[in-house]
């Protein structure tokens, strides 16, 4: 998506139109060669407007053999549905009465109450499923996991990549002396050109980064 919402294409042999064809083409023929137990579709109905064909596609395909798959929703964040109104509320509903079977929500309701209450108006099951933490059985395991490498990523580098990944490199800078945690980090295919090579600059020399 650009800046704007719209769909763009960083191919240049290909329109955005085109591209999506051929996102749609190649989704159904990997659900028709896999023929899964389960599809996982992530983030939609509450979010991907700009992907509905092609999602869409792959959820009627999913509904039109012999044998049908478990459908389930997953939303990383409540925060995916930003903004909704009375219609985007509509909208989600019927489209996960019509294809889906469960939505899991990647958080804890109690962290979001106001978006638990709207989810929980969907005409399917909705499971808040928590968050993932580290189990520690012994204090030297929960030590030794403290000294352990942190990964910081960006996904795909859009959307305030670059404060995170700014952040990320100062942080090691004033802990590595202390701490002595070695540090990955990865910006994504779409982080701008820009910014990394100033966050590259800004991570030369730094020993453990």
């Amino acid at each position: 998506l650009g800046p704007d919402g719209r769909v763009v294409s960083n191919d240049g042999r290909r329109s955005p139109e085109s591209a999506q064809r051929l996102r749609r083409d190649l989704v159904v023929a990997a659900y028709r060669t896999i023929r899964p137990d389960v599809v996982v579709v992530e983030r939609f109905p509450f979010d991907r407007k700009p992907f509905d064909g092609e999602i869409l596609l792959l959820l009627e395909e999913a509904h039109s053999g012999p044998t049908r798959p478990l459908v389930v929703s997953s939303v990383p964040d409540p925060a995916v549905w930003p903004g909704r109104t009375e219609a985007d509320e509509e909208r989600a509903a019927l489209l996960a009465r019509l294809y889906f079977d469960a939505v899991l929500v990647h958080a804890d309701a109690r962290f979001a109450p106001e978006e638990a209450t709207a989810f929980g108006r969907l005409p399917v099951p909705v499971e808040f499923t928590g968050f993932v933490t580290a189990r520690t059985r012994t204090r030297r395991r929960a030590e030794a996991a403290s000294r352990g490498p942190l990964l910081v990523s960006a996904g795909a580098g859009r959307g305030g990549a670059e404060h995170l990944l700014e952040t990320a490199v100062e942080a090691h800078a004033r802990t590595w002396p202390e701490l002595h945690r070695p540090t990955r980090i990865v910006g994504g295919p779409f982080y701008p050109a820009a910014a990394w090579h100033r966050l590259s600059s800004a991570a030369q020399g730094l020993e453990g980064l």
